[in-house]
């Protein structure tokens, strides 16, 4: 490899690198965001089975 190439990809790293972090901490919010719409969803749906056996109950 010529010294012109390792000196293009050393400057490029810090830049690349910084790409790298943001993509990783995109997906990682993108995670977090979906698992915590699954858990609303999940304990609205417990929630809604709960009322309803409540009212079955009741009557």
């Amino acid at each position: 490899m010529k010294a012109s190439a390792v000196s293009t990809i050393t400057k490029s790293l810090p830049i690349a690198l910084s790409v790298l972090v943001n993509y990783s901490l995109l997906a990682t919010l993108g995670y977090i965001n979906l698992f915590f719409k699954k858990t609303i969803y999940e304990f609205r749906a417990y929630r809604s089975e709960k009322q309803s056996r409540q009212r079955i109950a009741v009557c």
